[in-house]
């Protein structure tokens, strides 16, 4: 059986959100999903369920930190403010065997689904908000050295800025974002340098190597 990423996540202080917002990020959440799904990057659409939590299988496991960046770059540049503070989500992806889903995906079961919801739990009580977890002791502690890396790049995004990378994130070379948003190449340019996106690119490329070499 061919290995896949289970990816599991939830919405940083959702809670702390008011009725208008919680349904804007909600609807923004649906439009990313809807978006990795068009890409045939999951396997159907990533659900929601409690309101601000979601599950889905990448086919891919290579394409499961590409993804996590995805979903993080939406939900910031959607601009929902959190009491002076920019929405994020905390996400864990477990790779390994997938059983046949069923109609719901968060029904579904398999070794891939256990490692993704354990290592939801234990960021619970850490600052880490990407974690990557396998039957691989190895490779975890790889994945927890880039993640934690990381982390630091991704909370200093502003709105403008998780804007470009989303755009990056999609292939867009920097005219067609200047373009795509109205601003000059030369500011997009400035928001790409401040975003580390060029650092982030060689993390997701590393990753991407690593996982289809050593992940069967």
């Amino acid at each position: 059986m061919k290995f896949k990423a289970v990816i599991t996540g939830d919405i940083v202080s959702f809670t702390q959100l008011d009725a208008k917002s919680k349904l804007k990020l909600t609807s923004e959440l649906k439009k990313c999903f809807a978006e990795l799904e068009r890409k045939r990057i999951t396997e159907r659409e990533i659900e929601i369920f409690r309101g601000d939590s979601f599950q889905g299988v990448i086919k891919n496991p290579a394409e499961a930190l590409l993804v996590a960046l995805y979903i993080r770059a939406y939900i910031i540049k959607s601009r929902i403010k959190i009491k002076n503070s920019k929405p994020d989500a905390r996400i864990s992806i477990g790779i390994g065997k997938v059983n046949k889903l069923r109609s719901k995906i968060i029904e579904s079961d398999g070794e891939a689904f256990v490692y993704s919801g354990r290592g939801l739990d234990e960021m619970k009580n850490s600052d880490a908000l990407i974690k990557i977890v396998s039957r691989y002791e190895q490779f975890n502690e790889i994945f927890s050295i880039i993640c934690t890396l990381m982390e630091p790049l991704i909370q200093n995004w502003s709105f403008p800025q998780a804007e470009v990378v989303y755009y990056a994130l999609n292939g867009y070379n920097q005219i067609e974002i200047s373009k795509k948003i109205k601003i000059t190449q030369a500011s997009v340019n400035q928001r790409v340098k401040l975003s580390n996106w060029n650092e982030l690119k060689e993390a997701i490329n590393f990753s991407r190597l690593f996982i289809l070499r050593n992940v069967k």
